[in-house]
């Protein structure tokens, strides 16, 4: 019963955290979404006035009455300072400094987005005495949108400015309308309609002063002075612009010279003696408190992901051209290198022994193919095999036995880490190979990667795993390409600052002494050979990367699996990045930790955040502000089909796996973002990922391993062909990487 409910409990587990990563996605689209909400939901028009000609009209109810526009306001000359398109944090606090310094209150018709944006100085504005006023949400001009857009743009900023300092304005200023008597047809119809369904007054101006256009302070004032004993309502702008703006400079001339000449200052719904306000009951307070309260939040999340987006662009391409640049490098110094040592002359000695370590755990499918590779081996020294039973309950003892230079050694099961500790302190030669239970060894593997070992500093060197069951489906075929970039190109280019981040568990050889230094191998961690490689280079020890240091493991074949792989990498490498957060004893291992923690940044946070550049794309294009946002995107997208491409390159593949890299960056850009939501949900919750064993299907050729002059026993491996051969060489002058018989590219 305890074993059922544990699975249950497990199930529910994954139904939690796959739910609670599509629901952080989904955030991560809001988020996106509310960036251009506006455009959506009240629609957006182009920067700058209608270019429809105004023509001498009325509307009645307005402010300035239309039956003031020959005599003039009746009573004594007022002045109304108003203020469009803030708030600001810069223009507006100036403003409202200068204003306080002359005791003058004033009239603020604010934008709703700029609320959100500037929710402080909103209060600000109110707290001080001003009057607020709406202009509109987004600043569109009002005759180019529908009715319901039009409402829309009031009504939504009412809310915004009801939730933020709890009055509802019902005076407003329509973008770029200027004198109340000049309308185009659309603006006069959208103006009545404000009104009229609306509940809005619409206020007007006399005087409009240029600041917009960066004039200087006394032409400003010069600009708002009233004709003679004529009141005036005069518009100013303090909202956020690329211009320099000169308004409060021009401020501290104008209303001086105002008083000077007897004018009272009064706000613009005490000029047109309408309310300036609406009564508004609780519920509706704290529902507006609520949706502005929840838009900000967002609107801070989706400039975080603009920042995030704008960051990751030059990244981008900055990584892209570091794995077609330093990976080249890479090759070019690798095969100078091969070309002295083969004409050096160097005395006759025995390679330096080497123990295989295989772990096992029900590897009963791949196991003899996996043995048989590590036995025929292309290597003069003498090479130990221990395989370590993990408390298998399949037949995989029973197969591992017919190998009888095989040692076998049987432990209870404790997960891969211990049976790698148990094998490695087993092992009587200086250097081991770590590799897993299902992965195949191409015949001289053991013989590049022990080339690595040249220094006495060089703790680990990292094979190449290769996808072996490619021709399986589309989705291992994507995972083929995948391999090609981050396990060739981005080992490469690591290696080339000195940053190698994973010794991958297919293949990889260690030091003895290395291994000794850090303990063993970490269980820690779900993804100890990413724990293992920091804790080396850490350590002061150098990792290299041996690109022809060939094996064939086996990739997930569904989704599913992929899914519970791609889970256990992302949040053991969460793991292992909060582990070696702290410094590193040495300087050289700092500069190590420092580098691969970053790299691994990168990868496994930053990048996976990519598609949220095309969400912001779409969206752009769909209200017609496609341009520099949707050129980034194709861009980086352009970008990295050059590098996948510069990979296949690399490894000397033929071109037509390039057929799949379209497929492979389309999966894989929306995949990450998933799984990185799940890994970071399930830490947040608290609830620690396990170990899930992906079940082995042996799809993996064994004659993928086999040198062409080996004699197969029978009793050993059934059904083994011998491989084919290539004749085309890599970027380094080596054979190309040979495909398993029957894969094919």
């Amino acid at each position: 019963m305890s074993s059922g409910r544990s699975a249950v409990g497990g199930r529910l587990s994954r139904l939690l955290t796959i739910a609670a990563g599509l629901v952080f996605a989904a955030l991560c689209a809001v988020s996106a979404v509310i960036s251009h909400s506006d455009e959506l939901l009240v629609g957006a028009t182009e920067d700058g006035p209608p270019p429809e000609t105004r023509v001498l009209s009325e509307l009645d109810n307005s402010v300035p009455d239309p039956t003031w526009s020959e005599s003039g306001r009746p009573g004594s000359p007022v002045v109304a300072l108003t203020f469009d398109d803030g708030p600001d944090p810069v223009r507006t606090s100036d403003v409202l400094d200068v204003l306080s310094e002359h005791g003058v209150r004033g009239t603020f018709f604010v934008t709703g987005r700029e609320v959100l944006a500037q929710p402080d100085m909103l209060k600000r504005i109110a707290s001080e005495g001003h009057e607020i006023g709406l202009h509109s949400f987004n600043h569109a001009r009002m005759g180019d949108l529908s009715s319901t857009q039009l409402l829309r743009q009031y009504e939504l900023n009412q809310w915004m400015v009801l939730g933020t300092v709890g009055v509802k304005p019902v005076v407003a200023r329509a973008p770029y309308s200027g004198a109340g008597i000049y309308h185009t047809t659309k603006e006069l119809t959208a103006a009545e309609l404000a009104q009229t369904e609306g509940g809005l007054t619409m206020i007007y101006s006399d005087l409009v002063a240029r600041d917009f256009e960066g004039i200087p302070a006394a032409q400003i004032a010069a600009e708002s002075l009233p004709e003679a004993d004529r009141s005036a309502i005069v518009t100013l702008h303090d909202g956020p612009s690329d211009q320099p703006r000169h308004t409060a400079a021009g401020l501290r001339l104008l209303i001086p010279e105002l008083k000077k000449r007897g004018y009272e200052f009064v706000t613009a719904s005490e000029y047109g003696r309408v309310a300036s306000t609406a009564p508004v009951p609780t519920s509706e307070r704290v529902v507006a408190t609520a949706v502005t309260t929840t838009a900000g939040l967002l609107g801070s999340l989706t400039g975080v992901l603009r920042l995030a987006t704008v960051v990751l662009a030059p990244l981008l391409l900055v990584r892209a051209l570091a794995l077609i640049i330093l990976p080249w490098r890479q090759a070019m110094v690798r095969r100078r290198s091969r070309r002295f040592r083969s004409g050096a002359k160097t005395p006759s000695e025995t390679p330096p022994g080497v123990s295989i370590i295989v772990p096992a755990y029900n590897e009963e499918v791949g196991i003899a193919g996996a043995l048989f590779s590590f036995l025929r081996q292309d290597y003069e020294g003498p090479i130990e095999i221990i395989m370590v039973d993990d408390g298998s309950s399949d037949a995989t003892i029973a197969r591992a036995a017919r190998f009888p230079d095989v040692r076998i050694l049987s432990k209870p099961n404790g997960g891969k880490a211990s049976a790698l500790n148990v094998g490695f302190d087993a092992a009587s030669h200086d250097f081991c190979i770590l590799v897993d239970g299902d992965t195949m060894f191409d015949a001289t593997a053991v013989k590049r990667l022990m080339e690595a070992f040249d220094d006495d500093t060089v703790g680990a060197a990292a094979g190449y795993p290769m996808v072996g069951n490619r021709m399986a489906n589309l989705l291992t075929q994507v995972q083929h390409v995948e391999y090609m970039v981050q396990c060739s190109l981005l080992r490469r280019a690591q290696e080339a600052v000195g940053a190698v981040s994973c010794m991958p568990g297919p293949v990889a050889a260690f030091r003895k002494e290395a291994l000794d230094d850090i303990g063993g191998v970490p269980d820690v961690t779900l993804a100890e050979d990413a724990d293992l490689t920091v804790a080396l280079g850490a350590a002061g020890w150098k990792l290299r990367y041996i690109p022809d240091a060939v094996a064939w493991t086996e990739a997930p074949i569904d989704i599913r699996t992929l899914w519970k792989q791609r889970m256990r990498w992302t949040y053991g490498t969460l793991q292992v990045m909060w582990r070696h957060r702290k410094r590193s004893p040495s300087a050289e291992g700092e500069r190590y930790r420092r580098r691969a923690l970053a790299l691994m940044s990168l990868d496994m946070i930053w990048l996976p955040f990519t598609p949220l550049a095309d969400l912001f794309a779409i969206l752009a294009l769909a209200t017609g502000r496609g341009g520099v946002l949707v050129a980034a995107v194709v861009f980086t997208v352009i970008i990295q089909l050059v590098t996948t491409w510069f990979a296949a390159v690399v490894d000397g593949e033929r071109r037509t796996v390039l057929l799949y890299a379209p497929a492979q960056l389309l999966f894989f850009r929306y995949f990450n973002l998933l799984v990185l939501a799940g890994a970071v949900s399930s830490i947040l919750a608290g609830r620690r990922q396990k170990w899930h064993k992906p079940k082995r299907l042996g799809m993996v050729p064994n004659a993928a391993v086999v040198p062409d002059a080996a004699v197969i026993p029978d009793a050993a491996v059934d059904g083994v062909e011998a491989p084919k051969t290539e004749s085309d060489v890599n970027l380094e002058g080596e054979p190309k990487n040979r495909s398993p018989v029957g894969v094919g590219t």
